[in-house]
């Protein structure tokens, strides 16, 4: 878990500060909608992939389990079956 959290972290991270600052050039443009727009979600993407990418999914995933991974049988008779082969 460690190990994929210092790998994937900053990948995430830096995203999400692409996103920020991507989402609040549109917070200076010049009508309000795109102003609120711009704001709301540059505020809302930065705690978003710090706390829910970074802290709680990788916490939830190591309490679940395996059972994380389970694919209900209904689910996986719907799901095309897709194998990876280097063949």
């Amino acid at each position: 878990m460690i190990f994929a959290l210092a790998h994937s972290g900053r990948v995430v991270f830096a995203a999400a500060g692409v996103m920020v600052a991507v989402f609040l050039t549109f917070a200076l443009s010049g009508p309000l909608p795109p102003k609120e727009m711009g704001l709301v979600l540059g505020v809302a993407v930065l705690p978003d992939a710090a706390l829910v990418r970074l802290v709680l999914l990788p916490v939830l995933l190591r309490l679940t389990g395996r059972a994380a991974w389970h694919a209900p049988a209904w689910l996986d008779r719907v799901l095309p079956k897709i194998g990876f082969s280097h063949r």
